[in-house]
C-alpha cells in the first residue's frame, strides 16, 4: 500500500472534548492500573475553555491523545495539569506516550511563555512516572502519585525547556524515520497500524 506521510505527521492537533472522551471509553484500560479516568471528564463535555485534548496525527488515524487543564495560580501566573494521556494499546511501550507528553509540555510552554510557572500530574501510571521523572518533575511527598514541575525562574524555564525538546526530538526522529520507511521502502511496515 502507497502511503503518503502528512505535513503535519506526528504533530498534536486539538480535538473536541466528546472525542476525547470517546477515545477514553474505547482504549482507557491498563494491564497496570485497571481503568482510567479523567479528571476532567465534566469539564471536557462542557467544552470549557480551560481544559482541552489534543490527537497525535499519523498518515492513516491518531493513535494517542492527551488531555489537560489550565488555571490561575494564586501566587500569579498559570499552571498547567496533564490529565490523561491514551495511546492504542497495540502501539504501547513504543515511546508514543513520551511523545505526546513532550508535545503537549512544548505546546504549554510556547503558548504560555513565562507566565506558565507550574505543570503538575497525577501520574498514577508508571510510564507516566518514569517520563516526568526523567524531565525532572519532582513526587510530592507521601503516597500519592503527584509530580509537579515549577517554572517560576527564566532559568527553570529555560532548563525544562532544553531538557523536553531533546525528548521530543529523539522520539519524532525516531517515529518520523518509521513513518518514512513504511512510506518508501518495500519492507516498511506502519508502526502505528490498528491505531483508533
Amino acid at each position: 500500500m502507497s502511503r503518503s506521510v502528512p505535513d503535519d505527521n506526528l504533530s498534536l492537533v486539538p480535538i473536541p472534548g466528546m472525542d476525547f472522551l470517546r477515545m477514553l471509553s474505547r482504549v482507557g484500560r491498563s494491564a497496570e492500573v485497571g481503568p482510567v479516568a479523567s479528571q476532567y471528564a465534566e469539564r471536557l463535555r462542557a467544552d470549557d475553555e480551560m481544559v482541552g485534548a489534543f490527537a497525535l496525527v499519523t498518515c492513516e488515524s491518531r493513535p494517542a491523545a492527551i488531555s489537560y487543564g489550565i488555571h490561575k495560580s494564586p501566587r500569579g501566573g498559570m499552571s498547567a495539569r496533564l490529565d490523561t494521556v491514551l495511546v492504542d494499546p497495540k502501539i504501547r511501550r513504543g515511546g508514543v506516550g513520551a511523545l505526546v507528553m513532550a508535545l503537549l509540555f512544548e505546546r504549554l510552554l510556547t503558548d504560555l511563555g513565562e507566565d506558565l510557572i507550574n505543570i503538575s500530574t497525577m501520574a498514577v501510571h508508571p510510564a507516566v512516572a518514569h517520563v516526568v521523572e526523567a524531565a525532572g518533575f519532582e513526587r510530592a511527598p507521601g503516597r500519592t502519585p503527584l509530580y509537579s514541575m515549577r517554572l517560576g525562574s527564566d532559568e527553570a524555564h529555560d532548563s525544562f525547556a532544553a531538557r523536553n525538546r531533546t525528548v521530543l526530538t529523539r522520539r519524532q526522529g525516531y517515529l518520523k524515520t518509521q513513518c518514512l520507511n513504511c512510506e518508501h521502502k518495500p519492507w516498511g511496515k506502519p508502526w502505528c497500524e490498528g491505531a483508533a
